[in-house]
């Protein structure tokens, strides 16, 4: 007995060798593909969209969607049009959303469908049930094409979340509603599109900060509104979501605070931030005179400002613009220009983060 479990453990190292820990997405002149966590090139960057979701492998080119399994064992071919991106539902249902048309797709049982209208974005690495918001609508769509919640008067709606959804309402301030369209609150001035971490940034008449899933303060904090003179590419209240227990939050003109799920201030810092991920990796691209770096959850600077354009980490690499060369920076600031690697060198570069 001791002796197979002894082989059962040697086969999933193995096993655990072979696959690793899952695939590095590389950016490379514009075009995308994949590495292994030994770096090697596994899908040529020739693809203008891959997008890993779940169990699949999707490839967009030349207004096709490839789909593999995450073994790359094909699937099968949809004629998608240019995707912008591509979300999980439930159910191994997944949403396609391309530039002039959105799918619902299942691998499993190969189901395809047209969803009637445009869909608005569904946020960022979040599970939603199987209702769609339609795009600048007040009403929803299921998988099955049919309208939900219709009747109600909202001017725009936004996904789902784990059984709520922010709404704009007829007199321009949000709300949030539950799955039957029943207002758990309303008079929102602005708010962020879903719960991470258990809470949503908000502002509201009475004060802004945190919420929980209760509708109820967890902490008051100063929450920017206006973004007009802030080098930020859109609205920091709808990006500022938790991510490993912590959040990256701008709250005074010159000023972001990391705090942890209490609202404790964690540090002050003067580095502006373009993720809509939050930490991932226990890192954070930012940006400091024009160049980017990471910092950690403590407000220390991880990787130095050396970079042209900086990704959030995912596996433990994250895409960058190095020395005007598309490269991967890895957690311990180990940089691989991607021309290298499809030419099978695996030198890094080591910076000093100093």
């Amino acid at each position: 007995m001791k002796k197979i479990v002894f082989i059962c453990i040697l086969l999933f190292i193995f096993l655990e060798n072979i696959f690793g820990e899952g695939f590095i997405l590389i950016k490379y002149q514009g075009h995308y593909g994949l590495c292994d966590d030994d770096l090697n090139v596994i899908l040529y960057p020739s693809n203008d969209k891959v997008c890993i979701v779940r169990d699949y492998i999707f490839v967009n080119k030349q207004n096709k969607c490839f789909i593999y399994d995450i073994n790359l064992n094909f699937i099968s071919t949809i004629n998608s049009g240019k995707i912008s991106d591509i979300y999980y539902l439930y159910e191994n249902y997944y949403c396609i959303h391309s530039l002039f048309q959105d799918l619902i797709y299942n691998p499993v049982t190969q189901y395809l469908k047209q969803i009637p209208e445009k869909i608005s974005t569904i946020c960022f690495g979040a599970e939603t049930i199987s209702f769609l918001p339609m795009y600048n609508k007040g009403y929803y769509f299921d998988i099955a094409g049919n309208i939900y919640l219709e009747d109600k008067s909202f001017e725009k709606v936004y996904p789902f979340i784990f059984g709520k959804a922010v709404v704009l309402q007829s007199d321009w301030t949000k709300g949030i509603i539950d799955i039957d369209g029943n207002i758990l609150l309303d008079g929102i001035i602005n708010c962020g599109w879903q719960f991470k971490d258990g809470l949503l940034p908000i502002i509201t008449d009475y004060g802004s900060g945190f919420i929980n899933d209760k509708m109820e303060f967890v902490y008051k904090c100063p929450i920017i509104n206006e973004y007009k003179d802030i080098n930020v590419g859109g609205n920091p209240t709808l990006w500022c979501i938790y991510s490993e227990g912590y959040v990256y939050i701008h709250s005074t003109n010159k000023i972001w605070e990391i705090r942890d799920t209490a609202g404790n201030i964690i540090a002050e810092l003067p580095y502006n931030s373009e993720s809509r991920m939050g930490f991932k990796d226990g890192l954070l691209p930012v940006i400091y005179n024009g160049k980017y770096g990471y910092i950690d959850v403590n407000g220390n600077v991880a990787i130095s400002f050396v970079f042209d354009k900086a990704d959030d980490f995912d596996n433990g690499f994250a895409n960058v613009c190095y020395c005007g060369k598309d490269s991967l920076v890895s957690t311990k600031s180990e940089v691989y220009y991607i021309e290298d690697l499809i030419q099978k060198k695996k030198n890094p570069l080591l910076l000093n983060n100093q």
